[in-house]
């Protein structure tokens, strides 16, 4: 559900991204740069539903350590160095270029970790026996 949620409102923000960097440009080669701009942040937004699902869900239960890290992993760690390395590779562009790669890198991080939590919980759980039910009577 997070990631169809992701895609139809990435497809909508696509669809209306001139419109919308309209809304805040009115000089026309500033609203196709920030229209470009926009489409590579909306490559990695199909997959930050999955991010923050694996995130609470390993917070819920008992993860604490893991979810802080992948909290921290995505704006911090993964991303500021992105940022500068990209920056060096490719200029201007290479900064539009770290938030969607910080995510996508994030997420798939984030779908190890909670793959790893749900095998490991599912190995661990026993399975119950039928409680006794004795007859009143």
């Amino acid at each position: 559900m997070a990631v169809s949620l992701g895609i139809v409102l990435s497809v909508v923000c696509f669809i209306f991204r001139f419109p919308i960097c309209g809304l805040f440009l009115k000089d026309e080669a500033l609203v196709a740069s920030a229209a470009h701009i926009t489409v590579l942040g909306l490559l990695g937004m199909p997959l930050i539903g999955v991010y923050y699902l694996a995130v609470n869900y390993l917070q819920s239960v008992g993860k604490a350590a893991q979810a802080s890290v992948l909290s921290v992993l995505r704006q911090g760690a993964v991303y500021v160095p992105l940022l500068l390395s990209l920056h060096g590779l490719f200029g201007l562009f290479g900064v539009f270029y770290a938030a969607p790669a910080a995510d996508i890198f994030s997420t798939l991080l984030a779908v190890f970790l909670l793959y790893r939590a749900i095998k490991k919980d599912l190995v661990s759980a026993k399975p119950h026996s039928p409680a006794k039910v004795e007859n009143p009577l």
